[in-house]
């Protein structure tokens, strides 16, 4: 059996990193990682003297507490400076992880704490890092065109008597995103520009039946060529927002009341997109990050 190399990046808010793996000394070699692949829950339920059991009412994720223990062979204060220089104490940094061929996951921590030995021919330190957020995410985000213009003009061409066509607007009605492994309830970003007049666009979650609405008929909403809406919906996060000559403002106002700020979920994820006029005017990204559970 095969064991996966693994490799950590550790990059804090200043830019300075450090790269740590179980092979050679570099100049750490990473001898254990705790926290990596466990998940805590908090399970919340209620109990009813007239029902057997419980009822559950929800769970939430405990954050996450890394702790890597490292080791080095030689320059120890020197290590213990870069150490120090990497993992200020309360600071924030990022967290890169890899493991065999699968693509890397990030997550960002806030340095608890370290401490080193001074014993033997090496030295042993474990560094403390906590996750308020315990989830692992892709370290670059994922963009789908919906509808938009692919390019049909490249070097070298000729031209006959009937012209060449230099694109053309790809109306891609339905759009479809697996999550297979991810978590539940991911935020994606919607992204609408337009070519023309556009009035009432919406977005629907196919498979939940979840729609996002801008204006109707009693409070119409109208955007206009180089107009740009954006929509996010993570946890926290959820606007929809409209940049019209370099100014964006916030435009939530004109969601219907019936609206809602879709997410990702676990499985198949198809997305449609409508306008009571100008439909063909749109063009339409959905860029979403995948998060997990575990390492």
């Amino acid at each position: 059996m095969t064991v996966s190399n693994r490799v950590i990046q550790c990059v804090n808010e200043d830019g300075v990193e450090i790269i740590i793996a179980e092979s050679g000394f570099s100049p750490f070699l990473l001898t254990d990682a705790e926290g990596l692949y466990d998940v805590e829950n908090t399970v919340y339920i209620s109990e009813n003297s007239m029902i057997d059991g419980a009822v559950y009412q929800g769970s939430v994720t405990k954050y996450r507490n890394i702790v890597l223990h490292v080791a080095d062979t030689e320059d120890y204060p020197e290590n213990r400076d870069l150490l120090d220089m990497v993992f200020k104490k309360a600071s924030i940094g990022t967290l890169t992880f890899w493991e065999g061929s699968r693509a890397p996951r990030k997550i960002e921590y806030v340095v608890e704490n370290m401490s080193s030995t001074g014993e033997d021919s090496h030295r042993e330190h474990d560094i403390s890092l906590i996750c308020p957020d315990p989830h692992f995410y892709d370290v670059n985000s994922t963009t789908e065109d919906m509808a938009s213009w692919v390019s049909g003009f490249e070097f070298e061409f000729e031209s006959d008597s009937n012209g060449f066509e230099f694109g053309y607007k790809s109306n891609e009605l339905i759009k479809t995103i697996q999550n297979d492994i991810a978590e539940d309830g991911i935020g994606i970003v919607i992204t609408i520009t337009c070519g023309g007049a556009v009035t009432n666009p919406s977005i629907t979650h196919i498979e939940t039946g979840d729609k996002i609405t801008i204006g109707h008929s009693g409070k119409p909403f109208s955007i206009g060529i180089g107009d740009t809406v954006t929509i996010t919906t993570a946890t926290g996060n959820k606007h929809v927002t409209l940049t019209r000559n370099g100014i964006t403002s916030e435009i939530n106002h004109y969601l219907t009341e019936d609206s809602v700020f879709i997410q990702l979920m676990r499985g198949t994820n198809s997305f449609g997109f409508d306008a009571d006029s100008g439909l063909d005017n749109m063009s339409i990204e959905i860029t979403y990050t995948f998060k997990y559970a575990r390492a």
